[in-house]
């Protein structure tokens, strides 16, 4: 629900505390969301090559470290727009990941039978924070400013990092480039 908030109020920044034009905002919307475009094919087969979980813990804390870097900055009076579009870049390039690794570790946490039940409620939820995310987040900055309501976004970041370190369900070792998986028969050319 974190990134919900971040679709609303980083461009609210940009407008609010730095005049921005439409276009720079429309430019700011497009980077928020260029990663899911140009690195989202390459992303899927790196993850596959890592462990997932820990992937997704990195994220989360570089997440918390880029968005948490708006209202920071903002604090110390050195806020720019070119700031933003960096944030909006790479919050984009960790996002991508991390939706392709928590994808990809449901397998791990959940046996074969219970993964339709599990899909389905991981949906509802990404569901319910795409309605209820930019709600709240309007009502973040109605209260607390567009930087205080990215300073919330951060701290999300923080708290889901420290719900996956809570995970101990052990996951198997990401496959090496150029090996199969094991329970699969090799395939030799003729």
């Amino acid at each position: 629900m974190g990134s919900q908030i971040t679709v609303l109020a980083l461009p609210l920044v940009a407008v609010v505390l730095l005049d921005a034009s439409a276009f720079q905002v429309g430019l700011l919307a497009a980077a928020e969301t260029s990663a899911y475009l140009l690195v989202a094919l390459p992303a899927g087969a790196i993850v596959d090559r890592v462990a997932k979980r820990r992937l997704m813990i990195g994220c989360d804390l570089a997440l918390f470290l880029v968005i948490g870097s708006v209202p920071l900055a903002h604090a110390f009076g050195e806020l720019t727009l070119v700031q933003l579009f960096t944030v909006a870049l790479v919050s984009s390039v960790f996002s991508v990941f991390f939706s392709v690794a928590y994808q990809s570790y449901l397998p791990v946490l959940l046996d074969r039978d219970q993964l339709m039940d599990g899909n389905g409620k991981l949906a509802a939820s990404r569901s319910v924070a795409q309605i209820a995310g930019p709600s709240l987040g309007g009502g973040l900055v109605t209260l607390i400013g567009a930087a205080g309501a990215m300073t919330a976004d951060a701290v999300s970041f923080a708290a889901s990092a420290g719900s996956l370190t809570a995970l101990r369900k052990r996951e198997p070792r990401p496959a090496r480039p150029g090996t199969r998986p094991t329970g699969h028969p090799a395939v030799t050319d003729p």
